[in-house]
């Protein structure tokens, strides 16, 4: 489908074309934007002389001036009749020219902001043939002029907000998609780091464990030597009981014994010491 529109000068031909550009707005695809505004420069073009011929017949209906022939002329219109044709086409040229030149922009408008890239080539197409101009349906070289350069440069401002606004859409969006990668990163470092403390409350609550069996095994084995302890303190104080009373008994023997008395007593001092270092022994 060729997306330059053949001349025509009649109005169901112009509504034909109109229908072709609303059809190819919804279908172009993105390197299609150059021929699409070229299409649309051609309309503009059109309708904006549709608007100055409006323009025209409303001066013309204020000149209107009916010759001397025409006042004395019975079945001659009349000036106010006259006048009110051409006012009437004129406001029906104009109505015609402003609804399809609204359609248009709207047209551009949408397809403009279907995405960034159509955006951006319909800014390039629109700015170069504004600047440098666009091709006829004769292949000449035309610039837009009055209403229609001016809807062609409202055009081009409403590309370019979209622009602005997209890579100010996409900016904020990298910077939340940064913050949320940030709290992305604190959240893990947070887990790393409770599982570390987990390891690390393990290890201590196994080491803690640990020591206070050893201190339990410790403490068992103190109260064993205790008693193992207060049992020889036992021996030793029974054992210097009996030392004392045989020493007692050594002297009372020497006193009141003789010679042989005291050998007798001192082999039973001996056996008695013997008796005493066996029990030690045990």
């Amino acid at each position: 489908m060729s997306l330059l529109i053949k001349a025509t000068d009649s109005g169901q031909k112009q509504e034909n074309e109109l229908e072709v550009l609303q059809e190819q707005a919804a279908t172009l695809k993105p390197d299609e934007a150059e021929k699409y505004v070229q299409g649309t420069f051609i309309n503009l073009d059109r309708i904006n002389y549709d608007l100055e011929k409006a323009k025209l017949l409303t001066k013309e209906a204020t000149n209107v001036e009916n010759s001397l022939l025409d006042r004395f002329n019975p079945f001659a219109k009349s000036e106010a009749d006259k006048r009110s044709r051409l006012n009437t086409k004129a406001i029906e040229l104009q109505n015609q020219a402003i609804a399809e030149m609204n359609t248009i922009i709207q047209k551009s408008i949408e397809l403009t902001k279907n995405s960034y890239d159509n955006a951006q080539k319909m800014i390039q197409a629109i700015a170069g043939m504004l600047a440098n101009g666009f091709r006829d349906r004769d292949g000449n070289i035309k610039k837009l002029t009055g209403v229609a350069k001016e809807q062609a440069e409202f055009m081009l401002v409403e590309a370019q907000k979209f622009v602005q606004h997209q890579l100010e859409y996409e900016s904020q969006q990298a910077k939340h998609e940064q913050a949320i990668a940030k709290q992305d990163e604190k959240i893990q470092d947070i887990h790393t780091r409770l599982e570390s403390k987990d390891s690390i409350d393990k290890e201590q609550s196994r080491n803690i464990q640990s020591l206070q069996n050893a201190l339990q095994e410790k403490r068992e084995k103190i109260t064993h030597l205790q008693k193992q302890l207060d049992i020889k303190q036992g021996i030793d104080e029974g054992q210097e009981a009996k030392i004392s009373e045989l020493q007692n008994r050594v002297r009372d023997l020497e006193k009141s014994s003789g010679k042989m008395s005291l050998t007798l007593s001192i082999a039973a001092l001996l056996v008695g010491i013997g008796s005493i270092v066996l029990q030690f022994l045990r």
